[in-house]
């Protein structure tokens, strides 16, 4: 009796394990999504020191990359990375530094401007081959 007992404790155990890993791959689509919206709110709250070191870089700065949002012809947003970032009037200015897809009349290699609105990340990349930023790195849908 008691190794019965036992033995469907142990297959409820189990059972709940697998129950339990199931759900949290289910749910683990929405929680990066989640973690994705935290990023994206953490370095845009950091735009204002970003646009400082921009202007008076430190020893170090090799390079400034920023991550903006696109809307391509379906109304999707549409995340690039941009080099050789600037400051411009209301926001930042690069070179489209991946190929977009979804994006006719964006290419790798075209200088845009974009919104600081449309900022959804950042990167410093240091001589020393450190960075500071890139907070959405593999929080993309599908990453």
């Amino acid at each position: 009796m008691k190794y019965k007992l036992l033995a469907v404790v142990c297959v409820a155990i189990a059972l709940a394990i697998v129950v339990l890993q199931c759900a949290s791959r289910h749910l683990g689509s929405s929680d990066k999504r989640g973690e994705l919206v935290l990023a994206i709110r953490h370095a845009q709250s950091m735009l204002r020191p970003l646009r400082n070191r921009i202007e008076h870089p430190q020893a170090g700065d090799q390079a400034f990359f920023i991550r903006a949002s696109f809307t391509d012809h379906n109304g999707r947003k549409v995340l690039l990375w941009l080099k050789h970032a600037e400051i411009a009037p209301g926001g930042f200015k690069g070179v489209v530094d991946e190929d977009p897809f979804d994006l006719a009349d964006i290419h790798r290699g075209d200088i845009v401007t974009v919104a600081t609105d449309d900022v959804v990340d950042w990167t410093i990349l240091h001589a020393d081959g450190t960075h500071e930023g890139g907070f959405t790195q593999g929080l993309e849908p599908g990453s």
